[in-house]
C-alpha cells in the first residue's frame, strides 16, 4: 500500500514503482532488461527505481495531454475516426 492506495502486484517478486494514482507508471527492474544488464539491474536501488519511474511518469503524461489535445481538437473539427 503507497500512500494509502493498495496497487496490485504482479505477483510476490515484482516490486512496482511509481505514481500509485496510474499504474502505466510504475515499473518493474524487469521493464528494464532490454537496456540494462543483469549486473545493471541489480545495482539499481529503491531511489534509482522510484527516480526513473518518476521520470517515466511525466514523460507519459506529456505525451497523455498533447494526445488528448489533439483527439479533442480533431473531435471538435468533425474527425470522430
Amino acid at each position: 500500500m503507497r500512500n494509502g492506495i493498495k496497487i496490485p502486484e504482479l505477483n510476490a517478486k515484482v516490486k512496482l514503482y511509481g505514481s500509485p494514482s496510474w499504474i502505466v507508471l510504475t515499473i518493474s527492474k524487469d521493464d528494464l532488461t532490454n537496456d540494462l544488464s543483469k549486473k545493471e539491474i541489480s545495482k539499481l536501488t529503491d531511489d534509482d527505481m522510484s527516480r526513473i519511474a518518476e521520470k517515466l511518469g511525466k514523460s507519459l503524461m506529456d505525451a497523455y495531454w498533447i494526445s488528448l489535445s489533439v483527439i479533442v481538437e480533431d473531435y471538435k473539427n468533425g474527425k470522430k475516426d
